[in-house]
């Protein structure tokens, strides 16, 4: 169900007030009464807290604009809260078979290396074996162990 959150009466003699923050943004769960944007007057600084426990899906007005009373600030869906926790109740542990896949076997990176030596050494003796082969690739660019270990040297000795 979706609900307007709208500026609350104002004080007596209190025209308007000025949106000052908002705590949470569109998108974000909401619990019922948590604070949701403060709004100053001239008299007091108001905090709106959330009429219900749901999601924001529509911020309508911002940090620092000027509201009234009466108008509406944002809009909240209470049936999205509903489904999250549904979700999350109705969710269930992996198999133990799977999980011990997924967090022992696949993660199983352990390698031996030479104790003897630093990274550096490690790195220029894969440089001279495989001085050809790529070494790293991003955002369709890549570069060889010899190009690579070119530009580590060069900034080394800067």
């Amino acid at each position: 169900m979706s609900i307007e959150i709208k500026v609350p009466d104002l004080p007596e003699s209190v025209a308007d007030g000025l949106l000052l923050e908002w705590h949470k943004q569109s998108g974000d769960n909401v619990k019922r009464d948590e604070n949701l944007v403060d709004i100053e007057t001239d008299k007091v600084v108001l905090e709106i807290p959330a009429p219900d426990s749901g999601v924001i899906t529509d911020i309508v007005k911002q940090n620092g604009e000027v509201v009234t009373s009466g108008e509406v600030i944002a809009v909240m869906d209470t049936a999205d809260a509903g489904a999250i926790t549904q979700t999350k109740a109705s969710a269930k542990p992996a198999p133990e078979a799977e999980r011990k896949t997924v967090l022992f076997d696949w993660n199983a990176t352990g390698v031996e290396y030479p104790a003897d030596q630093c990274i550096h050494q490690a790195f220029e003796a894969q440089v001279a074996k495989t001085p050809d082969a790529t070494a790293l690739s991003f955002e369709g660019e890549s570069l060889t162990y010899a190009e690579l270990n070119a530009q580590a040297n060069a900034l080394a000795h800067v």
